[in-house]
């Protein structure tokens, strides 16, 4: 009996679509990370919060990233790099977006922390795949992808850009709009 769950020899075709959702993964999560990374301020008028107060959302994020790859990388282990890959981005995802919904700062922080786990699964799941499906003599590469990120300068780029326009969309007094007329260095 052959488990369909077991890992695929380096090398088969399938490393180009491992690396792809790799990187569309980190880049998702980044975008989102960063996303709220610059919006900050904005976030905090909303919820009548200091600048300081809301810095602990990211730290909770962040100090959540290993409790995430620890739990997704024993599912994957267990599962196939796959399906815990494809369960966390949708996890991530639907965690930013309630975090978009919330109604206070509490609600705001929790999401923010469960984002974090979903981050920190995303990250080690998305890395294991693509590493266990490139072929060996072409690993230099996505190693090096892997460890220096370079999607992440992209997507702030794409952050700030997409928060920009949804300002001018909405007005700068939304927190979509976080890069409204007071910020001298965007206009």
């Amino acid at each position: 009996m052959t488990n369909s769950n077991a890992i695929a020899p380096a090398g088969t075709a399938d490393h180009r679509a491992a690396l792809l959702a790799g990187y569309l993964g980190w880049t998702l999560d980044a975008f989102d990370f960063f996303l709220v990374v610059s919006c900050l301020t904005a976030i905090g008028t909303e919820f009548h919060k200091s600048d300081a107060e809301m810095a602990l959302t990211l730290t909770a994020t962040l100090a959540f990233r290993p409790a995430g790859a620890f739990f997704f990388g024993l599912l994957a282990d267990r599962y196939g790099r796959r399906l815990p890959l494809m369960i966390v981005m949708i996890f991530y995802s639907l965690m930013e977006m309630l975090a978009g919904l919330a109604p206070n700062y509490t609600t705001f922080l929790v999401l923010g922390a469960l984002f974090g786990i979903g981050m920190g699964g995303e990250w080690g799941v998305g890395a294991s795949l693509a590493m266990e499906k490139v072929p060996v003599r072409l690993r230099g590469a996505p190693v090096a992808t892997v460890h220096l990120r370079p999607e992440r300068d992209a997507t702030k780029l794409q952050a700030v850009v997409r928060s920009r326009a949804t300002s001018r969309l909405v007005g700068s007094n939304h927190p979509g709009g976080c890069f409204g007329d007071g910020d001298p260095h965007l206009r």
